[in-house]
């Protein structure tokens, strides 16, 4: 993200707030309304989002570790 257009990291995490819709809006939303760790920062919010809502290891994937 261009830092002169989200100089904060609230800025940056309320901007991607607003391009969610659906379930990880609604978790999005939560998050942010509870002040949760996962919002203080764009890294963090985004790590968090993709633990939650990304794609899902197989039983095969993880027999491998």
């Amino acid at each position: 993200m261009r830092p002169s257009v989200f100089p904060t990291e609230e800025s940056r995490v309320a901007y991607a707030l607003s391009l969610l819709s659906g379930r990880a809006g609604i978790w999005g939303t939560s998050e942010w309304e509870r002040g949760s760790w996962s919002v203080l920062s764009f890294e963090s919010f985004a790590e968090e989002l993709l633990r939650v809502f990304g794609p899902a290891k197989s039983e095969q994937d993880s027999s491998i570790i």
